[in-house]
């Protein structure tokens, strides 16, 4: 990114650091993105989650943070552009 940033100026990026699982969170960046720039060309969603271990050992609660994150977090954001 900071290649790009120095390549074609700061100004047009806008890097943004949002809890994928939190739909304020996702409403919110879209807004400041719409705010600085007026419209939103690209985004790049760079979410994902995994858990180390034996999936057998693995608690359920792992499962579901990795399908909130992977799945829903993902697909929530591209449904909002």
């Amino acid at each position: 990114m900071k290649e790009h940033q120095l390549e074609y100026g700061a100004d047009r990026f806008l890097v943004v650091k949002v809890d994928v699982k939190n739909q304020e969170d996702i409403d919110a960046a879209f807004k400041k993105a719409e705010g600085t720039f007026g419209r939103i060309d690209v985004v790049y969603n760079n979410a994902g989650y995994s858990a180390v271990g034996e999936v057998e050992a693995m608690p359920m609660s792992d499962g579901h943070e990795m399908f909130e994150v992977c799945v829903h977090g993902i697909s929530d954001s591209f449904l909002i552009t």
